[in-house]
């Protein structure tokens, strides 16, 4: 199981991702609060138009369920970025694109990342579960989305409409 070190002190991810957990001389080490090892759960980025639309990930430190989710939004393009992303001439006049990856991938604001961290806690399971995927999308002020994740061993889907 691969797993990170986060400071609930200070709310950060102190470590970079152990592959077999936290080990030292190859055995498992405990640590006490406020660092916690939390289980590293990238989700897969959502599907969207990337002429049109940005993705962004924010990761949700969960020190009960002791996980470390990855979180997606998905939003339009401004109209600033669309003209960016039509691309520059380079120098024999030919229309050059922006690397794939720019367009698809901007980290968020800490006031979206905020916001993606509330609609969460507001929408999670009161229950214990376990965490599958989630996907998160603000648009025009509003939140809608879906939350997988297993309860009592049954896969549940929380829809986001708000």
């Amino acid at each position: 199981m691969k797993t990170i070190l986060y400071n609930a002190d200070t709310n950060e991810r102190i470590s970079g991702v152990f592959k077999n957990g936290y080990l030292v001389d190859d055995q498992p080490q405990p640590v006490d609060p406020p660092i916690f090892e939390l289980e590293y759960k990238p989700t897969p980025m959502p599907t969207h138009d990337s002429e049109t639309e940005v993705v962004s990930a924010v990761w949700i430190p969960d020190t009960i369920l002791k996980t470390y989710t990855q979180v997606w939004s998905v939003r339009a393009l401004t109209d600033e970025e669309r003209i960016a992303n039509r691309g520059k001439k380079d120098k024999d006049g030919k229309t050059v694109k922006p690397a794939k990856i720019q367009r698809e991938f901007s980290p968020a604001d800490k006031t979206v990342e905020k916001q993606l961290v509330a609609i969460f806690e507001k929408h999670k399971p009161k229950e214990e579960y376990s965490l599958i995927d989630t996907s998160i999308t603000i648009e025009n002020g509003k939140a809608r989305g879906i939350i997988n994740c297993r309860i009592n061993g049954e896969h549940r889907q929380i829809r986001i409409a708000e």
